[in-house]
């Protein structure tokens, strides 16, 4: 397997991408991992993926393409994980198609959470902050990805829209304390006044008991951090 992985890894640099591409693509695809393990060959498959990413070839960019529409999650994530390290000039838009026309989450949830962690700076754009905002209140979309996805477009101030604004508030009444919490961050760095009290009261009221409370004035100040009020 690291053996794979290697070689996999040193055809990224190769100058002769069009040589490279349909046999990379072959093994992204599972066709010539039959040998291994399971655990071995989603290892290898996503190394292949993360070197078509990188190559200038047309074919390797459109089987990516095809793998993100593809109901075999194996092939989808692959895809997901190597537009990860993609430059964003090649995969931003394909990320977006993806989360346009997301149907079911869970497989991908994680992957996406990834994709905008480490491209932060998409979400200054509206079409990927509003579809952010929409797989992150997905019903599909599992808890711990969720969480992530609402701390990106708090940290990154996105604008979302009043509609996902919308789809958002009802998570800041979820049983999980992470959900609930991440959501009313989200809402409060929104200018939310209800969200801003739900996270201050009991912060404001252990002050008002106590004004020389270091452990109050510290946890309030870290949620004022939090929601962006300096």
């Amino acid at each position: 397997k690291l053996a794979r992985i290697g070689a996999l890894e040193s055809l990224r640099t190769t100058l002769e991408p069009r040589r490279v591409a349909p046999a990379v693509i072959d093994i992204a695809a599972g066709k010539k991992t039959g040998g291994l393990k399971l655990e071995a060959r989603v290892s290898v498959s996503h190394a292949a993926f993360s070197t078509l990413a990188v190559l200038d070839d047309p074919r390797a960019s459109r089987f990516i393409g095809e793998s993100l529409k593809s109901p075999n999650e194996s092939l989808c994530a692959g895809a997901l994980a190597a537009l990860a390290v993609a430059p964003t000039e090649s995969s931003a838009g394909q990320i977006l198609d993806l989360l346009q026309g997301l149907e079911n989450a869970k497989p991908v949830a994680s992957a996406i959470a990834d994709y905008y962690e480490l491209h932060e700076e998409l979400l200054e754009d509206p079409e990927h902050a509003r579809a952010l905002g929409g797989v992150a209140t997905h019903a599909t979309t599992p808890n711990e990805p969720r969480v992530r996805m609402f701390d990106s477009l708090r940290l990154s101030d996105a604008k979302i829209g009043t509609g996902i604004k919308r789809d958002v508030e009802p998570f800041q009444e979820a049983s999980r304390p992470d959900v609930r919490q991440a959501a009313r961050l989200l809402m409060a760095r929104l200018k939310d006044r209800g969200a801003r009290q739900d996270l201050l009261g009991e912060l404001d009221a252990r002050i008002k008991r106590d004004k020389k409370s270091i452990s109050a004035h510290s946890d309030r100040a870290i949620v004022l951090h939090a929601i962006g009020d300096w």
